[in-house]
């Protein structure tokens, strides 16, 4: 009989595979909920396409809950998602130089 331990160690990349996979169904469904292209620019590239809120406070957010938390809150309509939208890595990029919301030092 094997114990719990040795089954997770025998089955570790199994379940990181899971994981994974899970993970990814849950990042689709939020962004078939949130129009499944980029605001500002229009691309659909999944690769680059990001969640970005609205009014900034992400950072804020992740502090209180995790990220896959919150995608789980959208996909399943537990919070409104006006304050949230799909943008491409370079148009959130530009937003945050823009908008300021870049809180580090030096930037």
């Amino acid at each position: 009989m094997t114990s719990s331990t040795e089954w997770y160690r025998n089955n570790l990349e199994r379940g990181r595979a899971q994981a994974r996979n899970s993970y990814k169904l849950l990042r689709d469904r939020v962004f078939k909920r949130l129009g499944d292209k980029c605001e500002s620019c229009g691309i659909m590239d999944r690769r680059v396409l990001q969640v970005d809120h609205i009014n900034g406070g992400g950072s804020v957010e992740r502090k209180l809950e995790s990220v896959r938390t919150t995608y789980k809150k959208i996909a399943n309509a537990e919070i409104e998602i006006e304050g949230y939208q799909i943008l491409c890595a370079n148009c959130n990029a530009i937003k945050r130089y823009t908008n300021k919301e870049d809180k580090r030092k030096g930037v």
